[in-house]
């Protein structure tokens, strides 16, 4: 015993130490199951919603929450192609069960995608920072037209044109560009051309619509340089009938939220980054056998697997970052939906802008470093050389970016 500790402080270390394991056992740690099957499910993420507290469960579907105090507790559990589900909990609790029902593989192609003022109602920043977007006007994009047959622009017809120019345009007259462009119309019927520009439907002009995005069950991680939504590269949930359950994907995966048809969350991790793969990431079909992967095509967009190759695609690297964590910056707003009651208070990190901005003069502001060096000719030989101009050098560096500068569409 060291001579400074006396019975009375053993015995205050003592209690100090019954306390601390107490608390160490005040935590909540359970199973998550299959609904259907009541076999455990693992690699599910398991939270408190909007405290920061979550954690996954392993090969058995166990899971332990350390954090995890206090009466009135919700943990949810989540799962790519399950819907979120919850439990109520009071800590401790040592044998919660969490039960996920799987997504329906519904995909009925006459779903008619919900008008974005519909989403508005419960997302009213998101709506707002939409229509603010290029995502809003990608149907009616003059540029597109122009490369495509050459409508958008009085000068339309005086660069490339698709329709005039390509070798493909005989054998694919529709080309690929509304699966990107017009992508509601395109999900009703695969490989159809862009609408006329003089008279777009409703559909159209909806551009790159809310469910059009949280309606994507999958990417083919194989088929990134497939364009667009093309079949079989992105799969929708498309539910049917007037009861379906509407099931919207999204990326925080601690809510459990229902509204009638209008919404069941569910969680999918592609929509921080791969989902943007299938719009910014294409090589032509140069043979016209429906293979997008050939290594013979050419590349016309390339920015998804520069990103993936580079450390920001690296989940170990300090500089990793996804394209939400860079075209989505936070604004600084704590909630996401007004329709959650009692609102859900998150981390303004979590909550990210819909604008979806990528060529605006900021980005370009933070994406480069710019060095110039202006150079006189002050000798007899530098003038003879060079006639006596000033000799301008401009470097620029990607210093900010987890792809090219430039990048986008290269046959530009």
């Amino acid at each position: 015993m060291c001579p400074e500790q006396s019975p009375w402080k053993l015995l205050a270390i003592a209690w100090a130490a019954v306390a601390f394991s107490r608390g160490a056992a005040a935590q909540v740690s359970g199973r998550v199951l299959d609904a259907a099957t009541g076999e455990t499910v693992g690699d599910a993420l398991v939270s408190l919603p909007a405290a920061g507290v979550r954690t996954t469960t392993g090969p058995e579907g166990r899971f332990e929450l350390p954090a995890a105090a206090g009466a009135k507790l919700t943990v949810t559990a989540a799962k790519k192609g399950y819907f979120t589900s919850s439990a109520a909990a009071v800590s401790p609790a040592g044998d919660l069960e969490l039960r996920l029902e799987r997504v329906p593989p519904d995909d009925d192609r006459t779903y008619r995608f919900r008008d974005p003022e519909a989403c508005g109602l419960c997302h009213q920043d998101q709506l707002a920072q939409w229509k603010g977007s290029p995502m809003a006007v990608a149907g009616e994009n003059t540029w597109v037209y122009d490369l495509y047959d050459g409508t958008g622009t009085a000068g339309g017809l005086g660069g490339f044109v698709y329709k005039r120019d390509s070798a493909h345009a005989a054998a694919s007259p529709g080309s690929d560009c509304a699966a990107c462009h017009q992508p509601e119309p395109w999900v009703r019927e695969p490989l159809r051309a862009l609408e006329d520009l003089r008279s777009l439907s409703e559909e159209a002009l909806h551009g790159v619509s809310c469910e059009v995005c949280h309606k994507v069950a999958d990417v083919d991680e194989t088929k990134v340089s497939f364009p667009g939504i093309y079949p079989g590269a992105v799969t929708f949930t498309l539910p049917r009938g007037p009861d379906y359950r509407a099931v919207q994907y999204g990326v925080l995966g601690d809510a459990d939220f229902q509204y009638s048809i209008f919404m069941r969350a569910s969680y999918q991790p592609q929509l921080t980054a791969l989902l943007c793969a299938a719009c910014h990431q294409d090589v032509n079909d140069h043979d016209d056998d429906g293979d997008f992967e050939e290594e013979e095509g050419v590349v016309s967009e390339p920015t998804y697997l520069e990103w993936l190759e580079s450390p920001y695609g690296d989940p170990a690297s300090p500089l990793h970052a996804t394209c939400v964590d860079c075209h989505m910056p936070a604004y600084g707003a704590r909630q996401a939906c007004t329709a959650i009651l009692p609102p859900l208070t998150r981390d303004p990190e979590t909550i990210r802008s819909h604008r979806i901005e990528g060529t605006t003069p900021a980005f370009l502001e933070s994406s480069v470093d710019l060095a110039l060096r202006a150079e006189v000719a002050e000798t007899a030989e530098a003038v003879e050389t060079n006639g006596g101009r000033i000799e301008v050098r401009v470097s620029v560096t990607n210093s900010g970016t987890g792809h090219h500068v430039p990048t986008g569409v290269t046959i530009t």
